[in-house]
């Protein structure tokens, strides 16, 4: 019960912040989500891409954060 308590209260804050909470990448698998995360890598850094999305560098970023 404490970890959903934790869950809406997370959700509710980031929505105050600006956030939108999103039903459909709940309890989906790992690649679902890393494919959400690409999309919006590539949307919030279009101009520095030019129109080139993150494919090979994506793969190394996804190392990286691993590491964390």
């Amino acid at each position: 019960m404490a970890e959903a308590k934790f869950e809406a209260a997370l959700i509710k804050k980031l929505e105050a912040e600006g956030w939108t909470y999103r039903k459909d990448l709940s309890y989906v698998p790992i690649k679902v989500l890393e494919g959400h995360w690409h999309e919006v890598l590539n949307e919030n850094n279009a101009y520095k891409l030019k129109g080139k999305p993150l494919n090979m560098k994506i793969k190394i970023l996804k190392e990286k954060i691993w590491l964390i």
